[in-house]
């Protein structure tokens, strides 16, 4: 398999895993590189280059082993053993991001949850307790936890990054919205919800009409 995969096919290939999971459900056993290419809108060459960079699946005239892509794909994730993630910051998104079940679904189990505030310091979401940031490292460190997600707003992310890195977390999914600055050797990935709604007004009143 090539290393060094290009982000754009990266993000294809998870939408492929989560097709595929569709399809694996209802009970398909093979799949052609057109039906998968149907199914995301993609075109039919451009899906076999793809899967093509994870090595010899497939077989022409035949299509793709469903379940065999399927657990290849979860493996070449990372996604088939059970991930303990923190999250900092319980506010409205933060609850929602708790309750979230997307997560567990993909085995990334949120364990626990920090905040600044007193007020709900000591409450649960869900199966959670809510403690006191300060208690961060400790639990990072005790736990080996490697993800983080945080939730709080713009003024305090980057040093809640940046007390998650001290602490030995390594990949960090961001919802606050700001860009925020990390060493080399740790994955950050931003979730803007502003910028995708920007993108999606832009499209939308540019679209050209036919």
């Amino acid at each position: 398999m090539k290393k060094n995969i290009p982000e754009p096919t990266l993000r294809r290939l998870s939408w492929y895993l989560r097709y595929l999971e569709r399809f694996k459900e209802k009970g398909a056993e093979v799949i052609s590189s057109k039906e998968l290419s149907l199914a995301l809108g993609l075109s039919d060459a451009q899906v076999r280059r793809d899967l093509f960079t994870l090595g010899g699946f497939g077989k022409r005239g035949v299509g793709y082993n469903v379940e065999n892509l399927y657990d290849f794909l979860v493996s070449f994730f990372g996604l088939d053993r059970e991930q303990k993630a923190i999250l900092v910051g319980c506010g409205n998104l933060g609850k929602a991001l708790l309750q979230y079940k997307g997560f567990r679904k993909r085995k990334f189990i949120i364990t626990y949850a920090f905040d600044v505030d007193k007020r709900i310091i000591g409450g649960e979401i869900g199966d959670v307790l809510i403690e006191d940031v300060n208690d961060m490292k400790r639990r990072v460190q005790t736990n080996k936890i490697m993800f983080g997600v945080i939730a709080t707003p713009a003024a305090s992310a980057q040093d809640i990054v940046d007390r998650m890195i001290d602490a030995g977390v390594k990949g960090i999914l961001n919802f606050a919205p700001i860009r925020l600055q990390v060493p080399s050797g740790i994955a950050l990935t931003p979730v803007d919800f502003a910028i995708e709604l920007e993108w999606l007004s832009y499209h939308m009143h540019h679209k050209v009409k036919t």
